[in-house]
């Protein structure tokens, strides 16, 4: 019988940098940012630290990026759910490694978690009234 093993990462944080998007010759688009988290802890001599650190993310999930990437923005929280990979390239004559949290189709998911903007209650009224025999959608 195999091994079971498991690559899985979630995140909560803020993005450092509003997403970028970028189309790939078979039409597709590939969006990258990058989300900052912190831990915190007292040391030994009861004084506060914080560490930050900065992850950066690469979704390849197009339903989701077209849901979530027109509304994410620098300092927008999110928890995002994915995997851990590694990869390396050569630049200016030395290999560079990265790791990042990929969220592919069917393996992973981005959380809004900031308030959206509110509306008038006029507006939010208007938005619900469909002519007859239209689905209302919330």
């Amino acid at each position: 019988m195999p091994e079971f093993t498991k690559n899985h990462v979630t995140l909560l944080g803020r993005l450092t940098r509003d997403p970028e998007t970028r189309s790939l010759s078979s039409g597709d688009q590939v969006a990258t940012f990058s989300v900052a988290t912190s831990d915190t802890w007292k040391d030994s001599n009861g004084k506060r630290q914080e560490r930050s650190q900065f992850h950066p993310v690469v979704v390849w999930n197009q339903a989701l990026i077209e849901a979530t990437i027109p509304h994410l923005k620098k300092g927008s929280r999110v928890m995002v759910e994915g995997a851990l990979e590694h990869r390396n390239y050569e630049a200016q004559g030395s290999t560079r490694y990265v790791t990042e949290v990929v969220v592919r189709p069917f393996n992973g998911s981005i959380a809004m978690l900031d308030r959206a903007p509110s509306r008038p209650a006029d507006e939010r009224a208007s938005a619900r009234q469909t002519a007859p025999g239209q689905a209302y959608e919330r």
